[in-house]
């Protein structure tokens, strides 16, 4: 029973927070009051918001009989608090239903704060216009033709409602950066108008070569017809790209290791390099010469094309009487006696091969 009676509490406790409800002997934070001309539809515990983040809570609505205003008590979260004394407040809708809460602008770091229990400037609170204002102000056509309006507006959107609520709370947001960009193009605008300005003549330029921009058109159709043809190649290519960029980084590392390995011994040459160095410059010195060289033996080595086969053959067909002149030579080393053994084939040897060098020539 106990159980079930302090499960009943907590929900109940739960349920008091979650509708708003203030927590129980929670103490008061930082406190001050705000004077609106027509707050009849803000009550206790509405929400305090600056830019769209809830930082507080309304504590309590007090009349002011000689004003005719409401004076309403605020109190910020302590991370909030204290509240600078050039912060606007103003009252806004949540719903069209009417539920209305404060919203607060931030204001500046350096303005004087609100003290504990003081009041905002009545400077810094902004009028507000009720949605029910607006519609008194419609005649009685104008309200019907609203109604119906808004009785097709609701069959149109239809299930997208919950889109254009979303919509519409990313409104503030987008209005906000809307005009941050108009006002950098403002603090712009010469740059601004130079680039309209050029944009018109560029626009200028392709009118009067509408003939190459319709050829530019028609060569990138092709060329996109073509991409889409070999929609497969480009499949296979970007299959391939990951393993190409992790080959080319395997690659990278073994590079980045040779040169490591390589430093020591680039460094050991060094010396050698510089010691090159003169031997370099003494070959330019022969460079002449030896260019001089090279462009001669051009000839040489056309007429070699013909003459070392003419004279492989003459070393053949001379071969027996070399073996001869061996031979004789050979016997004038046995036999002191034998001189002139062997001239006549020298003689003969000799003959033969001047008529072979002017069959060559």
């Amino acid at each position: 029973m106990v159980v079930f009676a302090l499960s009943c509490f907590g929900l109940l406790l739960f349920l008091w927070l979650a509708f708003g409800g203030p927590v129980p002997l929670k103490p008061k934070g930082y406190r001050f009051t705000a004077s609106f001309a027509e707050a009849t539809q803000l009550s206790t515990e509405a929400d305090v918001r600056i830019s769209g983040v809830p930082v507080g809570k309304v504590k309590s609505i007090e009349p002011d009989n000689k004003t005719g205003r409401s004076d309403v008590t605020i109190e910020l979260k302590t991370r909030y608090a204290p509240v600078p004394s050039d912060a606007r407040a103003i009252l806004r809708q949540k719903t069209l239903l009417g539920e209305t809460y404060v919203e607060l602008t931030p204001g500046t770091p350096d303005a004087p704060k609100v003290p504990e229990g003081g009041s905002l400037p009545q400077g810094q609170i902004s009028d507000t216009v009720q949605l029910d204002e607006i519609f008194r102000s419609f005649d009685e056509p104008t309200r019907q033709a609203f109604m119906i309006w808004m009785q097709e507006q609701g069959r149109g959107i239809g299930p997208y409602g919950r889109d254009v609520n979303d919509a519409l709370g990313n409104l503030a947001p987008f209005a906000e950066d809307s005009a941050r960009l108009v006002d950098i193009l403002n603090r712009q605008q010469g740059a601004v108008t130079s680039l309209i300005s050029n944009t018109g003549v560029v626009f200028d330029a392709l009118s009067e070569r509408d003939g190459q921009l319709r050829s530019l058109i028609q060569n990138s159709n092709r060329v996109f017809q073509a991409t889409a043809a070999r929609d497969e190649e480009l499949k296979q290519i970007f299959i391939a790209l990951p393993t190409f960029e992790r080959e080319s980084t395997l690659t990278l590392d073994r590079l980045a290791q040779f040169s490591q390995t390589t430093n020591p011994l680039v460094t050991q040459l060094r010396p050698a390099a510089v010691q090159l160095s003169p031997t370099l410059q003494d070959l330019g010195a022969l460079s002449p010469d030896l260019k001089a060289f090279f462009q001669g033996l051009g000839p040489l080595i056309d007429a070699s094309v013909q003459g070392f086969p003419a004279a492989e053959q003459v070393l053949r067909d001379a071969e027996p009487f070399w073996v001869d002149a061996v031979a004789d030579g050979a016997a004038r080393a046995d036999d002191p006696r034998a001189v002139g053994v062997g001239s006549g084939t020298v003689q003969r040897v000799k003959r033969e091969m001047a008529e072979q060098l002017q069959l060559a020539a």
